[in-house]
Formats: structure tokens, sequence, C-alpha cells
């Protein structure tokens, strides 16, 4: 079997009848439209930024890359920096928005014109997961101290009256 170049010019073949997806894909969109062969100068690799330190204007360092925030149509709409804390014990997590934030990436740096106490002072960024788990266990106190109160009053109301506590 001779393998053939691809050619960024080159069609996708359809597929067979029995690997048709729910939406086929279009099969006049040329290999360079659906894959990406090389990496371009315009193009950065999560690799290349998480862990950057960030840094403003006045060249002080005020945190480091920790995450990405990309939205559902692929766009980059922030990033998470560490701020604070050693050796990532006790640092605080904050989401800045992606147009807040420069990246160099030949200089291994991403720019933002802020203050570490202005991150410092902001509020913690907090992932769905958090959010949801933070919801669940209210939810839970909430619902002990509804049967704690119901168990009370059910308590109080089956003791004779000489043995209640008297008020």
């Amino acid at each position: 079997v001779s393998a053939e170049p691809i050619q960024s010019t080159q069609t996708l073949p359809a597929l067979p009848e029995n690997e048709q997806t729910a939406t086929p894909p279009a099969t006049t969109a040329h290999y360079s439209e659906v894959f990406l062969m090389t990496q371009t100068d315009d193009q950065l690799k999560t690799e290349e930024i998480l862990g950057m330190s960030v840094v403003n204007a006045a060249d002080e360092e005020i945190g480091e890359i920790n995450d990405l925030i990309v939205s559902k149509d692929g766009t980059v709409a922030g990033v998470v920096i560490s701020v604070g804390g050693f050796l990532g014990i006790g640092d605080k997590l904050v989401g800045v928005a992606w147009s807040q934030v420069s990246v160099e990436p030949e200089a291994k740096v991403a720019y933002a014109d802020m203050s570490k106490a202005q991150l410092e002072n902001a509020p913690a960024y907090k992932t769905l997961t958090e959010i949801r788990a933070e919801q669940q266990a209210e939810w839970a106190r909430n619902k002990t101290e509804r049967i704690t109160e119901e168990q009370q009053k059910q308590f109080s109301s089956e003791q004779p009256a000489e043995s209640r506590p008297q008020s």
C-alpha cells in the first residue's frame, strides 16, 4: 500500500455508509480547514502558557498562570492566576479576563496591568464543581437543621407536661 502525502488542497473523503454520523462532516472541506498540521506564529500551546509568570507594568511578579478558561465556542475567556502562597500552598486563584492579559511567549511571561494587592483582594475564582459542592453542602446543612428542629418539636410534644423544662 503506497501512501500519498496529504496536500492541503485535498478534500476529505466521504465516510462509508456504516460509519455515517448524525451530522456528517462536510466532504468538500479541505484538509487545511479541518486539521491543524503545524503550529503557526500566532498560535500558542497550553503548555507554553501554564506556569507562565505574570508581571505588571512595574515589572513586579504578581502571580503565575494556573489555568485557562475556554468558552464553549472555543475562545479563551480568561486565565486563572495563582497569587500569594508558597509552592502552591496557601495561594489564591483569581480569574482574569483574557483581554486584561498580554502573553509574550518568547519572554515566557504574561503582562497584566494590575498590582499584586489588587489580585490578592479580588474575589477567588470558583469552578462549577466547587460551586455545586458548596450548594450541596448548604442543602445538606439546611436539611439537617430542619430535621433536627422537627425532632425537637416531636420530642417536646411527646413528653408529659410535668417533665417539660419550665420557661
